[in-house]
């Protein structure tokens, strides 16, 4: 037997001894980047909002109506109404969030839109659910992922969860204070305290790293100091409402697809030679969902 001939037959005689020898080893990044087109789901135009900083940086945010409808639809009405454009971003605290609006926009709410919104923070189980085995919440004794978001459940209900990058609605002591007006961003980590007390209105999908990245307020709580100059948004407008050639498009990795679940698998075991001891199981935040821009645009999938 040649040497070519019995190096062959030693690997046969491995992956026979190791199932799991024989099959290709993918990384969570291989995996999205072998996924099929029919694995990811468009995000419609009306749930995307584009910011553009004064710096000339941009940041889309995805809305979720699903879980705060009416906070959402007031996000919307702001936006169309230009509310926060030229707003400082009045509050960076280190390893919590970055926010702006409410009272710092000396304005007369926009006609017809309401001030007092019940508090969302929750929304009845019932939709679909998907549940990856290695995936636990610390919070929650059931988590998963809805419709592209991930959830924890408590007794019948869902609530969307606090990861980084989260969009919420800013509000006073009383629950139905919280209107839209004033948002925030979660720029560190998950801060579930939040969860089930703050009206999640949807996530950064791009431009992150803009927010991330702000100098920290030196006030207390991170508000900026008097003598720092805050960064502003030049404007904060939604998609739909842009010319068709300015308008992102953006496809999410359908939480309910077998690409997820194997991302999401993925995101546990780190089959490759740096992760000496992989964690076998990770907390909900650490399985972000994928998201793209599309290259090309088309009907919603």
């Amino acid at each position: 037997m040649t040497n070519a001939l019995r190096i062959v037959a030693a690997m046969i005689l491995f992956s026979l001894a190791d199932p799991l020898a024989a099959q290709e080893a993918s990384s969570p990044g291989e995996i999205i980047e072998k996924s099929p087109a029919d694995a990811w789901r468009s995000i419609p135009a009306e749930n995307l909002l584009v910011g553009t900083l004064m710096s000339g940086d941009h940041v889309v945010i995805e809305l979720a109506p699903q879980f705060a409808p009416r906070h959402v639809e007031n996000v919307r009405s702001l936006a169309l109404a230009g509310w926060w454009d030229g707003t400082a971003i009045n509050r960076v605290q280190d390893n919590f969030v970055v926010q702006w609006g409410g009272a710092t926009i000396e304005l007369p709410p926009p006609a017809g839109v309401p001030t007092t919104l019940p508090a969302e923070y929750e929304i009845q189980s019932g939709a679909p659910m998907t549940k990856i085995t290695e995936v636990h919440d610390a919070s929650s004794a059931s988590s998963g992922f809805v419709d592209g978001w991930p959830v924890s459940e408590y007794a019948g209900k869902l609530a969307p969860v606090h990861c980084y990058g989260t969009l919420g609605a800013g509000r006073e002591n009383p629950p139905d204070t919280g209107w839209g007006s004033e948002l925030y961003v979660v720029i560190g980590q998950p801060p579930r305290q939040l969860d089930r007390n703050m009206a999640v209105v949807g996530r950064v999908v791009e431009g992150m790293e803009f927010l991330s990245g702000l100098p920290r307020g030196r006030g207390a709580g991170g508000e900026l100091a008097s003598d720092q100059a805050p960064a502003r948004w030049r404007s904060l407008v939604r998609a739909d409402r842009l010319p068709a050639r300015e308008r992102p498009s953006f496809e999410f990795l359908d939480t309910a697809s077998p690409t997820f679940a194997r991302y999401a698998t993925a995101r546990t075991t780190y089959r490759n030679p740096f992760y000496l001891t992989p964690p076998g199981m990770v907390d909900i935040c650490s399985v972000p969902v994928p998201v793209r821009r599309r290259e090309t645009a088309g009907p919603n999938r």
